[in-house]
């Protein structure tokens, strides 16, 4: 189970901003008209220019991969700790009315 909420968490915390990055790739493709790949003076729009900053000014998703491995970590352990604790308890009380 532990391994479940590791995999899970690390997904949540390094996969939603690489899909955000696609999406806004797609985004910016549709400034491209000629479809070339390079975008010339017509194409590139107050808009286009603004997704263009967020897009090459964005670390975050850089940094995804590795601060999510951090904090996956993180919770996986407090699951693991917590039930381990829970099952010490719950042995150490069996047979003791609460």
């Amino acid at each position: 189970m532990t391994i479940i909420i590791f995999i899970g968490v690390l997904f949540l915390m390094a996969g939603i901003p690489e899909i955000k990055g696609y999406y806004q790739m797609h985004q910016l493709e549709a400034f491209d008209l000629n479809r070339d790949g390079v975008f010339s003076e017509i194409e590139i729009t107050p808009e286009a220019e603004s997704l263009m900053h967020s897009i090459s000014n964005d670390t975050g998703r850089g940094f995804a991969p590795i601060i999510g491995f951090i904090v996956a970590v993180f919770y996986s352990g407090l699951f693991y700790w917590s039930f381990t604790i829970y099952n010490w308890l719950r042995q150490k009380l069996k047979g003791h009315e609460i």
